[in-house]
């Protein structure tokens, strides 16, 4: 992959997120992100990226009371409903079994 630019911690981002949530927000898409990690990593995630002011909501290890963790159907239909958009509509991008079982849902 060309296009892919490897960082000293051995992670390549394979676009430029900052750029790709820059074009969705122009489109008015809402944007979540679901992971099992914790606040702080997450955290470091958004701020590594530069990408905290674009992410809409964060479902994550510290707010599984009331977003039980992936692939809960209960959770993605209550982000669906947080969203106020049908589960038809939503896009779902992971790179595990979890995540694909997360999106089904």
């Amino acid at each position: 992959i060309d296009s892919c630019r490897r960082d000293g911690d051995g992670k390549f981002p394979l676009t430029d997120v900052r750029a790709l949530f820059d074009d969705l927000k122009t489109r008015d898409y809402s944007i979540a992100i679901a992971t099992a990690d914790c606040d702080q990593g997450i955290n470091m995630f958004l701020d590594d990226n530069s990408i905290r002011d674009q992410v809409d909501f964060v479902m994550c290890a510290t707010n599984h009371e009331e977003y039980p963790p992936k692939p809960s159907k209960v959770s993605a239909d209550r982000l669906c409903r947080k969203f106020g958009v049908d589960n038809t509509k939503v896009v779902m991008v992971g790179d595990t079994p979890t995540d694909i079982q997360f999106g089904l849902n």
